[in-house]
């Protein structure tokens, strides 16, 4: 009989319960596969953080946050009497070059990830060269049609 805290069971005997992971030894026979397991594994590692231009759009209007997306959006969420400022880089620290209030429509030029923030680049549908960054927050998908 055990005494008092002791183990009721062998702890020596768990180890033969334990799963073997056959799932690892299929997967280092496999030399394509391990590269893939380990440069997917490395990728977090290797992000410098360093904000990139999205891929083309891909057909269709989908609102889906970084590729692709909508044409347009509509500025929403901004304070009454306030502008959301127009970038000239994807970070709050970046110069202003424009303003837009609540409800401007803007061309969708592709947005990315820099931190934990969706920056979108901007330009507005009268003026393509008018062009710029705004944080992502205060956007929603627009229905305009030119």
């Amino acid at each position: 009989m055990p005494g008092i805290g002791a183990s009721l069971y062998d702890r020596s005997q768990t180890d033969s319960l334990k799963p073997k992971a056959p799932w690892k030894r299929t997967l280092m026979k496999t030399p394509a596969i391990s590269l893939l397991a380990c440069l997917l594994a490395a990728a977090p590692l290797l992000a410098d953080g360093t904000p990139r231009a999205s891929a083309a759009a891909p057909a269709g209007d989908f609102a889906d946050g970084l590729a692709g997306g909508p044409d347009f959006w509509e500025v929403t969420g901004v304070a009454s009497g306030d502008t959301l400022h127009l970038r000239a880089g994807p970070s709050a620290r970046e110069r202003v070059v424009g303003d837009l209030p609540n409800g401007s429509i803007i061309r969708n030029l592709g947005c990315t990830m820099t931190g934990d923030q969706r920056w979108c680049q901007v330009a507005r549908p009268e003026d393509s060269r008018s062009q710029g960054w705004v944080a992502g927050r205060y956007l929603r998908e627009s229905s305009y049609q030119p």
